[in-house]
């Protein structure tokens, strides 16, 4: 992925965005994660970092409302200029950068959708191990950087996306997370 200038998160402002505290992520945790707010677009900027942290693009949660319904709920930070700070998810791993030091200790992983719930494990648990992979998408570069850090379990925690054991979405989950199974055997 194409690093950019951390330069871009000062021209946006510093946020505590409050349904995310009372989803349980800290004041403090979203000042770690640099949690910014760009008013025209009325967007919660999550910064995404690669292994070294340095910046590989943004994670945008959109809070109008026909956006999220048109299926845009996150998209990459696009400024007035044109500038637009995307990346490929399918090489980032979010959380990495600040949970290697305890995936390498205990050679463990949590596998997790969101950046939001990173940030959620990283709000009670002073040793996380999560890392979000932007979506239920688990690709082998993600799997061999996380073996660089002596990665030997894998617990996937996805989100609960079905409504009954056995109905289309239960089966669709399941599928889904064979797959992950199948790339970190």
């Amino acid at each position: 992925n194409k690093i950019y200038s951390n330069s871009i998160l000062s021209e946006l402002d510093d946020c505590i965005y409050e349904p995310w505290i009372k989803e349980g992520i800290t004041t403090e945790i979203q000042e770690k994660y640099q949690i910014k707010w760009y008013e025209r677009n009325q967007q919660v900027v999550i910064p995404v970092r690669n292994v070294n942290g340095d910046l590989v693009g943004t994670h945008c949660r959109n809070t109008n409302p026909e956006l999220v319904n048109d299926g845009l709920k996150y998209i990459p930070l696009k400024m007035l200029n044109g500038d637009e700070y995307k990346f490929q998810m399918g090489l980032e791993l979010f959380g990495l950068n600040y949970n290697k030091i305890n995936i390498e200790k205990s050679k463990s992983v949590i596998l997790v959708e969101s950046p939001k719930s990173v940030m959620q494990a990283d709000s009670f648990d002073m040793s996380n191990i999560c890392c979000g992979m932007f979506g239920m998408n688990f690709s082998i570069q993600k799997l061999k950087l996380l073996l660089t850090f002596g990665v030997e379990r894998f617990i996937i925690g996805l989100d609960r996306q079905y409504k009954e054991i056995g109905d289309n979405e239960h089966k669709a989950w399941v599928k889904k997370i064979n797959k992950i199974i199948d790339i970190a055997r």
